[in-house]
């Protein structure tokens, strides 16, 4: 029999059936509470990708567990726990709902509703198993992906959030009661042939409630409130859903720019003699534990590629752990003993007078820094004997200690000073030749914007001894004239320093690990490389600086508030979008490294026109007419006019385009 319901009893089962359908949901996610606390949390780790990779490689493993991001990883065993829930949640509704005495969930029996068939008649047993399949349709579909994807242990948090909107959306609208219908069905119960309705408790409890005259003044605001709340919630999840289900498909381009020319060498490579300098002192073979530890950080990458979907064009050989091996620790690697502080005066050593000189190196004893850290200075030493300097693509770039190498490449560029003042002028030339082609080398292979800032440091500390050395020893460096001019000589058909290409490769040593872990949309690669394109341009041209040419990049805002708008604003997941967003401020704050990578050129362009000056033997009151007649590839790139000379202190300058700061080159004439 069919029941009727006038109007107050019709919005009655509408209120009640929507508190009985929280209840449930309540329910199923204190349940998966219980289970994480109870079974996953302790193996958090192990329904994640790069957890589970992490495990795979122990030695690698204890890098990888130090990295915040893991955070991340660890809420993944939120995922296994909601599907298990769901299967609990599952075989109680079934339970439930097959009873013949009972028909209703326990949240929709608490709420007073029972299940008939439409017209009023009793629910058979095949009818109301049907209706627990229909009722929670959208949520079965998405457990049912959970549940696949945990059995490839490939969750990240984009997808399983933009998961969890889409469907939270979609099942509010399938079990959304619908108004024009006089008993309030949904299309849950429109497929399955089946009604909610009020039992005699509910209805008996309805009108006590019409009975209260208290109850009937505020029955208006109660049904305004109940209303506009649920409409907010749903639009809450629905206007994300849209956002989600806009996002676009990645830039076709964007993969190949960032992985396309990743390569990998193996043999002769001094990186391998760098990444072991820090070794325990007990390490005999640096450059074995080296390459031990860089093919074991590379493999790690590699299968972040693969997991992700890309094939890389280079191979990685299976690591072979070399006899003696001691795994690092910070107690065991060795660190640079000293403060390399005291040695700037090397920097300026020709310009002192005799009681200063005996002063600074009193003060700096370069021989005791080069004695303490005897270890690290004889591994330094090696470097130069390699032909080859390239760092195998791996999480973050460089594994190597940054700091102990910028302090020994500045004992070393101070002892060559040292040499030439000493009247070792060949051998100093000759050290300073075979380290600027080891620096150069460095800064002309694809690093991370950490290692490329240290390559920075050094070769920027080197360049300055060479000013030293120039002052002290310009017959000895006029013999090897050929070689220092080859090794100051960019070519003008490619960008210096891979400059173009900083911020790109900075991000491709990044972004595997955050994929596999926060995962990602077309939209923020897109934004991305909306703003790298900039970048590479910024790149290849030194004398534009305008700010123009950031307007294109859309991250470039002054506020974090500025950059969450645009991520709710933007298609695609929200939270993705503010995450990467948050993370892009890092990479694109990397162009002003891109600024001193064309000082550096500048200051070999003008090191150049200084030394054929010397070669010419031009007189200090010729010297002016000489740069202002000098060739369009020894002016300055920024302003595209002749470098200046100041015939009093012996020295070209430019004005550093930022601060107008002078950056000089002392000629000894």
């Amino acid at each position: 029999m069919k029941q009727v319901l006038d109007k107050y009893q019709l919005w009655a089962l509408w209120n009640y059936r929507r508190i009985g359908e929280w209840a449930d949901c309540f329910l199923w996610w204190l349940l998966t509470g219980l289970l994480i606390a109870v079974f996953f949390l302790e193996n958090r780790n192990d329904y994640c990708f790069i957890g589970v990779l992490a495990k795979d490689i122990p030695d690698y493993a204890p890098s990888y567990l130090n990295f915040p991001l893991l955070r991340f990883c660890g809420g993944a065993a939120f995922w296994p726990a909601l599907v298990a829930a769901w299967l609990c949640m599952v075989l109680l509704h079934l339970f439930c709902f097959l009873l013949p005495s009972r028909r209703a969930s326990i949240g929709l029996k608490a709420a007073g509703i029972d299940l008939h068939r439409t017209g009023g008649a009793d629910v058979s047993t095949l009818r109301a198993l049907w209706y627990v399949i229909i009722r929670y349709l959208p949520t079965h579909l998405f457990c049912g992906y959970l549940l696949l994807k945990l059995l490839h242990t490939a969750l990240d948090f984009h997808v399983t959030t933009s998961a969890v909107i889409v469907t939270a959306a979609v099942q509010m609208i399938w079990t959304l009661p619908l108004f024009f219908l006089g008993t309030r069905r949904n299309l849950a119960d429109i497929l399955s042939g089946t009604e909610m309705r009020l039992n005699e408790k509910s209805l008996g409890r309805i009108e006590a409630l019409r009975q209260s005259r208290f109850r009937n003044a505020v029955r208006p605001l109660r049904m305004l409130i109940e209303t506009g709340s649920y409409v907010l919630l749903l639009l809450f999840f629905l206007v994300p859903a849209v956002q989600i289900l806009r996002d676009p498909a990645v830039h076709p381009e964007y993969e190949a720019l960032l992985y396309g020319g990743q390569t990998a060498l193996w043999e002769d490579n001094a990186y391998f003699a760098l990444e072991g300098l820090n070794a325990p002192q007990e390490v005999e073979d640096s450059y074995g534990y080296g390459r031990y530890r860089t093919t074991v950080a590379a493999g790690f990458y590699r299968r972040l590629l693969e997991q992700e979907g890309m094939t890389p064009d280079y191979t990685v050989p299976p690591p072979e752990k070399p006899a003696g091996y001691i795994a690092p620790t910070r107690k065991n690697r060795l660190s640079f003993y000293g403060d390399t502080n005291v040695l700037s005066c090397f920097n300026v050593f020709f310009q002192m007078d005799e009681e200063s000189r005996k002063a600074c190196l009193e003060t700096a004893d370069l021989n005791g820094m080069i004695w303490d850290n005897y270890i690290l200075w004889e591994r330094f030493e090696v470097l130069r004997n390699y032909q080859n300097f390239s760092i195998p693509p791996q999480f973050g770039g460089g594994r190597f200690d940054r700091r102990a190498l910028a302090d020994i490449a500045r004992v070393k560029s101070a002892h060559l000073v040292y040499l030439a003042s000493q009247g070792y002028t060949e051998d100093a030339v000759a050290e300073w030749v075979d380290y600027m082609r080891l620096y150069r080398q460095m800064l002309e292979s694809s690093a991370s914007l950490r290692d490329k800032a240290t390559y920075m440091l050094m070769t920027q500390s080197h360049f300055n001894s060479f000013q030293e050395i120039l002052s002290h020893a310009p017959d000895a460096v006029m013999a090897r004239y050929d070689d220092v001019v080859a090794l100051l000589t960019l070519d003008p058909a490619k960008t210096p320093f891979l400059a173009d290409r900083l911020l790109v490769d900075d991000w491709a040593l990044r972004e595997p690990v955050f994929l596999s872990i926060i995962g990602g949309g077309g939209n923020t690669r897109n934004r991305l490389y909306e703003c790298l394109i900039p970048a590479m341009i910024l790149g290849r041209t030194p004398a534009d600086f305008l700010p123009e040419r950031h307007r294109s990049c859309s991250l470039r805002r002054t506020h974090r508030y500025e950059l969450l708008a645009l991520a709710m604003t933007d298609p695609g997941n929200f939270l993705t979008n503010a995450l990467y967003y948050m993370l892009y401020r890092g990479v694109i704050q990397g162009e002003e490294m891109v600024y001193g990578m064309h000082t550096l050129s500048a200051r070999w362009r003008m090191a150049l026109l200084g030394l054929q000056i010397l070669k010419e033997g031009a007189a200090p009151e010729n010297v002016a007419i000489y740069t202002e007649k000098a060739p369009e590839h020894l002016r300055n790139p920024f302003t595209k006019q002749s470098f200046e000379w100041d015939a009093q202190k012996r020295r070209l300058f430019f004005k550093h385009y930022k601060n107008d700061l002078e950056v000089p080159f002392y000629l000894p004439i």
